[in-house]
């Protein structure tokens, strides 16, 4: 299970692998709320689709890859379209026999997917290549916008982003979420002390919040950000 801080935060919309998250969503009017990334870009494709979602088409067209998209980080629209989707996707997910199951089918029709018990990655890339006709229009397969990088290369790098780049840039230099994939407070899991992934959250959410807050003189404190 996956935590996942954004960028910043507007309307929760349904989502799958964000159970801490701040999450973009919400229809036209939401979306218009968002004061600071590349709107034109953010807002015109979930207007014209219902998903955004990294992804690579060689590898999910050609290839059928089950690496083929990361479902790590996505957008998502707030309509019913989306809810369709989460109700077809959900399914594959419950623990024991029927996950058990899903997984077979996954292995035969996706490539290079080692045995494991079925995975929300897994299970939508299978979802959008056997009912294509069903799902791909509304989605969009998103490759040269980073919409999330790993929270160890990016927590320490704040006030270098803060100090060269702006929000928008949607690369390296300055990506749409820092995701905490993996990440277990409980310290079950992890090369890393728990201290260092609790306190490079709170350093996440600060980030977040600062970029709206600014706007209005303000700045949240703690986790070592001003």
């Amino acid at each position: 299970m996956n935590c996942t801080i954004g960028v910043y935060c507007t309307i929760p919309a349904p989502a799958v692998k964000v159970p801490a998250a701040r999450v973009v969503g919400g229809d036209e009017r939401n979306i218009k709320k968002l004061p600071i990334l590349s709107l034109g870009r953010i807002y015109v494709y979930l207007v014209m689709h219902a998903i955004v979602v990294e992804a690579y088409p060689d590898l999910l067209f050609d290839q059928k890859s089950w690496i083929a998209l990361n479902t790590g980080s996505f957008l998502f629209r707030n309509c019913q379209w989306s809810l369709d989707l989460l109700d077809a996707w959900a399914p594959m997910g419950p623990k024991g026999p029927i996950r058990e199951e899903a997984e077979k089918v996954l292995m035969v029709n996706l490539k290079g997917r080692p045995a494991f018990e079925a995975d929300d990655q897994s299970a939508l890339i299978y979802l959008l290549l056997s009912h294509k006709d069903m799902w791909m229009e509304k989605v969009f397969v998103e490759n040269s916008y980073y919409l999330h990088r790993y929270w160890a290369g990016l927590v320490d790098r704040y006030e270098e982003m803060i100090e060269k780049y702006h929000p928008g840039l949607g690369d390296e230099r300055w990506s749409f979420v820092t995701q905490f994939v993996g990440c277990k407070p409980c310290g079950s899991y992890g090369d890393y002390p728990v201290e260092r992934c609790l306190s490079s959250m709170e350093r996440a959410f600060n980030f977040a919040d600062n970029q709206v807050l600014k706007l209005y003189g303000l700045v949240a404190g703690g986790g070592g950000l001003r």
